[in-house]
């Protein structure tokens, strides 16, 4: 935890979706493979966070929720909901994971359809600072835990 920040970079503990032969396989030394995932971004106005746990699903998760909310202009807190999808690859096949009201085009790639959003997919949450429109942050629904708003400065 680098001093005066509150963030762990990596609990360097291991994951075993990242590192298939387990947690011994690589030699004495080596940092082990983990993909927590804090993260910041800022413009001139406004101060994102975000992060999420997860293993290999924080990167689509956290993918989809940027190109939702920076891109398609989604608010922080539907953002963080939408419906997701994962490119699951083992033994050199790859099946799509996805919830509900996510279309995809048609492909040969297997689909294995969620009935509801599912924490599967990750948990973003978001906390965003703009200068003109102050805080909001979000929570993902696909998590227990929530947000707290505190009480109006007006």
């Amino acid at each position: 935890m680098p001093p005066g920040t509150g963030l762990w970079l990596n609990n360097c503990l291991g994951e075993l979706e990242l590192n298939r032969d387990g947690l011994d396989a690589g030699p004495p030394g080596r940092r082990l493979p983990s993909n927590m995932a804090p993260g910041c971004a800022r413009s001139d106005s406004a101060v994102l966070a975000m992060g999420s746990p997860g293993a290999d699903r924080i990167t689509t998760a956290l993918h989809q929720f940027l190109v939702n909310f920076l891109q398609r202009g989604l608010d922080l807190e539907d953002a963080v909901a939408h419906p997701r999808l994962h490119l699951i690859i083992e033994d050199d096949t790859a099946k799509i994971a996805v919830e509900p009201g996510l279309g995809l085009p048609d492909t040969d790639i297997p689909v294995i359809r969620y009935d509801e959003i599912s924490m599967y997919f990750g948990g973003v949450v978001a906390a965003l600072f703009d200068s003109t429109a102050g805080y909001r942050s979000a929570a993902d629904p696909r998590r227990e835990g929530g947000i707290y708003v505190g009480p109006s400065s007006k």
